[in-house]
């Protein structure tokens, strides 16, 4: 394949003679760039698009043109319902022909979806407007392909990229638990009738502090309010003296014969 090197007006430039049995009409084609390079790498895609049988001439339109004629179209055609077509027209009109609405259609590749996208980020939109308005994109340009305008679709290759993990904060705050001393502590000054809901809670923190293992609870409600005991440590008494003080609290009545 051969490039021509043409000078008109005081401007060079490469042009390349596309295959006459491509076209019907009988007339000359060819494509023009700036470099020999870009000129033969032209060619060579507008004929690999001709032998597909591809539109060549609608894919020379700006993708500008092409979204008014999706949305055209899928107003009535769509099947969606009057809402979410708003919502696609929205997208379009503010968020993508601004950015990429030049470009032509058939020279639209990932790497300009992959900057776009990365643009809408660094206007400040959220993480799910700018995946919505890719999908929009996609959409579209999906259209595009069944009407045999493009050969692939250019904002489909998004699929490939790896699955987001969710960041935590630097600022969030992580969940710490009582150690004995301060949940012993935390009893003594809370008291009263609460204290057996405390202590409910506070042996569920030791069990998982010492074993390492979470206690299930189907009635956690019902749990929190049975008295449950606790180790003599969080108690703050020792074994003995907790069975003086309740021999004490409670004297045996002496049977009579």
């Amino acid at each position: 394949m051969r490039a021509f090197k043409v000078r008109r007006n005081g401007e060079q430039y490469y042009r390349v003679d596309l295959p006459r049995n491509l076209f019907t009409d009988g007339k000359r084609h060819s494509v023009m760039a700036v470099t020999r390079k870009e000129a033969i790498d032209k060619a060579q895609d507008t004929i690999a698009r001709r032998r597909k049988g591809l539109d060549c001439s609608a894919a020379q339109t700006p993708l500008t043109d092409f979204l008014k004629r999706f949305l055209e179209y899928y107003k009535t055609e769509g099947g969606v319902s009057l809402r979410t077509w708003q919502d696609y027209r929205y997208h379009v009109e503010a968020n993508v022909v601004p950015l990429i609405g030049g470009i032509v259609l058939s020279e639209l590749k990932p790497v300009h979806v992959d900057e776009w996208m990365k643009s809408l980020r660094e206007r400040g939109l959220g993480n799910r407007t700018v995946e919505y308005a890719q999908s929009v994109l996609r959409r579209a340009l999906q259209f595009a392909l069944e009407w045999e305008l493009l050969d692939r679709n250019p904002a489909g290759a998004r699929f490939r990229a790896a699955k987001r993990k969710r960041t935590v904060k630097a600022s969030g705050t992580k969940v710490r638990f009582l150690n004995p001393e301060q949940a012993r502590a935390f009893l003594v000054a809370v008291g009263g009738s609460n204290r057996a809901k405390v202590a409910a809670v506070c042996r569920r923190v030791v069990a998982r502090e010492r074993s390492g293992v979470s206690i299930p609870c189907r009635n956690a409600a019902r749990a929190a309010e049975r008295p449950a005991p606790l180790p003599s440590d969080l108690r703050g008494e020792r074994p003995a003296e907790a069975a003086t003080l309740r021999s004490s609290s409670h004297p045996r009545v002496a049977s009579h014969p």
